[in-house]
């Protein structure tokens, strides 16, 4: 009976799924779609700027430079951001960001719920409202247009233009950049009028305390690495799909092994039993780092890595901040949706599974030769090592 009521169903809903979507859009340009204009945006010296940024940590890691850069160019913008606790971190302790609002990541997915939350950040007035999420684009327009009142100048990236409706101004200028890096930086120079910035600006970073580098160094000694060089096997992602498995690690850790590379582990809890059956083999040359430690630690220890091997582009963000190179194992996806998170003036390579399979899919021999030839790659441009 249910196969037979979804088989009449899906040729009804294929049918009447564009008018669906066309009535979707309808709506919005009725209760927002407000006033257009042009970038770069006239505002007062003084204004008060909320960056959208509660989404992943990675997506916060790409978005640190544009801070130190509207700082510099304009020093009385008070600078406001909206973010994750998770991604807080990153953050809290950054001296061009003025005010930090806590939010949940669902925020704009669960508006009714968290209302209290959107009521108290449409109670600051913002001047400007800049979103940097580029998912759930509708929804996250729809956000914007709650926390904005009557006055506020609302910016996104351009996405279409079906979602002009949200916004009085779209960057085409950020949306033909591929790599989210330049996306996010472009954002900012587009809607503020920031002309030919200065190189170093760009650079990804990390603004961490010495603290962390001591901690650091110390726990490496006690790993017995702090003379050693290594490199980094990240075990943690945020999505199962884009695991890789048991076999593909093993096989990777052995060969790195049998080259007597020194091989460093890196996992959060949820790793706990493949971090456990990756060390049986009791190689020498492999052991995992510590649980519990700060990310400004790990970040620090990332560092000092010859390179980092990992499936998730959360830990790709991680190492381009730290200027470390890194490799990476895709899931296919077309090479414009990949390149979106591609590592960011950094040495880096990757390998991608068929199209239409998994990062399991990939054969753990290709896997390996593939790293072995990055390693190579990276020694060979090394002339002293690396601090």
């Amino acid at each position: 009976m249910a196969t037979w009521l979804r088989n009449i169903y899906k040729p009804i809903a294929l049918k009447f799924t564009p008018y669906f979507r066309k009535i979707s859009y309808v709506i919005p340009q009725l209760l927002f779609n407000p006033v257009k204009t042009t970038l770069p945006l006239n505002f007062k010296p003084y204004a008060k700027v909320l960056i959208m940024r509660h989404d992943a940590l990675g997506d916060m890691i790409v978005t640190l430079p544009i801070f130190g850069l509207i700082k510099q160019y304009y020093p009385q913008l008070e600078i406001h951001v909206a973010c994750t606790l998770n991604n807080k971190v990153l953050i809290e302790n950054n001296p061009y960001i003025d005010v930090i609002h806590i939010v949940p990541i669902s925020l704009a997915q669960k508006p009714l719920v968290h209302i209290q939350d959107i009521l108290t950040l449409r109670k600051q007035s913002f001047d400007i409202i800049i979103n940097c999420l580029t998912s759930s684009s509708s929804q996250n327009g729809v956000l914007v247009n709650l926390i904005a009142t009557k006055n506020s100048i609302r910016v996104s990236s351009y996405e279409g233009d079906q979602y002009s409706c949200y916004y009085n101004a779209q960057s085409h200028k950020s949306a033909a950049k591929i790599n989210m890096w330049e996306k996010m930086f472009e954002l900012i120079t587009d809607s503020l009028g920031i002309d030919s910035p200065q190189e170093e600006l760009r650079k990804p970073q990390l603004l961490i305390d010495s603290s962390y580098q001591i901690s650091a160094t110390k726990t490496l000694q006690e790993l017995e690495l702090s003379d050693k060089a290594f490199i980094i096997i990240n075990l943690s992602v945020r999505q199962s799909k884009n695991a890789c498995t048991v076999q593909q690690y093993e096989t990777l850790i052995a060969g790195l092994n049998k080259l007597s590379i020194h091989v460093l582990l890196l996992w959060m809890p949820a790793d706990k039993a493949l971090k456990d059956q990756l060390l049986l083999c009791n190689s020498p040359y492999t052991v995992a780092y510590p649980e519990g430690r700060h990310l400004f630690e790990v970040c620090e220890v990332i560092k000092k890595a010859l390179w980092v091997f990992t499936p998730d582009t959360g830990m790709i963000h991680i190492a381009t901040a730290v200027h470390t190179p890194v490799f990476v194992v895709y899931q296919e996806k077309g090479s414009l949706k990949q390149g979106e998170w591609w590592p960011y003036k950094v040495p880096f390579n990757y390998i991608n599974s068929q199209k239409g399979d998994f990062i399991r899919d990939i054969e753990p021999l290709e896997i390996l030769s593939k790293s072995i030839e990055f390693h190579e790659s990276i020694v060979s441009q090394i002339s002293r090592p690396r601090s």
